[in-house]
């Protein structure tokens, strides 16, 4: 950009996700899920998220299904680091699976999300499936380890010219902006006090990744679809 930046960004959207498609409710279709609650009724899951920003509002969607019916009671409580922060009650369904999509959030500065899912249910004939787990929250850029990919969503606006900051970043590093993955851009920028600053047009969503310049990603053989 020829014009100078509108905004400085030294944070960014961070986004994890636990999603286990294993089981078929309805024995086809593209909905599928994962972990079952019933011999087992508390499972626990680990986010790690580094850098987070000092107690900043951490978002979570969580997707479930479940049989209960009309005449029973069933319900979900949902411990972080140790601490209820959020519950609910699932719906009754008929001769299927009624599906619950819950959303809360909570405050936290913690580099670790321990979440434990805890199901209450008055008739043991009740089945719970987790479908997915949507973690949204809020990190420092600094860079860690061999590479980072990072947007920022709370700088996206109509006309906007971004200076992006990354701390910590090897002086071989690479950034490149991967928004159109069949033409991603190498970013040029200065470097300065071991950080990296670039300015890069925030109208749209951007992606990037940064390298350490020495490993890189590759890919490995999964199995055979």
């Amino acid at each position: 950009p020829n014009s100078p930046h509108t905004i400085d960004v030294s944070q960014f959207s961070h986004r994890d996700i636990h999603e286990n498609d294993s089981v078929s409710l309805v024995k086809g279709g593209q909905r599928w899920y994962g972990e079952l609650f019933d011999i087992e009724l508390e499972r626990s899951f680990s986010f790690p998220i580094s850098n987070i920003v000092s107690n900043s509002m951490v978002q979570v969607q969580l997707s479930m299904a479940s049989n209960k019916r009309s005449s029973d009671l069933a319900s979900l409580d949902i411990d972080v680091n140790g601490n209820l922060v959020s519950s609910f009650n699932f719906n009754s369904s008929g001769e299927d699976f009624s599906r619950i999509n819950h959303l809360f959030d909570f405050s936290s500065s913690s580099s670790t999300i321990n979440m434990k899912l805890s199901v209450s249910r008055s008739n043991p004939s009740t089945l719970s499936y987790l479908d997915r787990i949507l973690i949204n929250a809020r990190r420092s850029l600094v860079f860690n380890g061999n590479q980072l990919q990072f947007r920022d969503l709370m700088s996206v606006a109509p006309n906007q010219i971004a200076r992006y900051t990354i701390q910590n970043l090897p002086s071989n590093a690479m950034v490149w902006d991967v928004t159109s993955l069949h033409s991603p851009e190498l970013i040029t920028g200065d470097f300065q006090n071991n950080s990296f600053s670039f300015i890069q047009y925030a109208d749209t969503i951007r992606e990037f990744v940064a390298f350490n310049g020495s490993s890189f990603s590759e890919p490995t053989f999964s199995g055979v679809i």
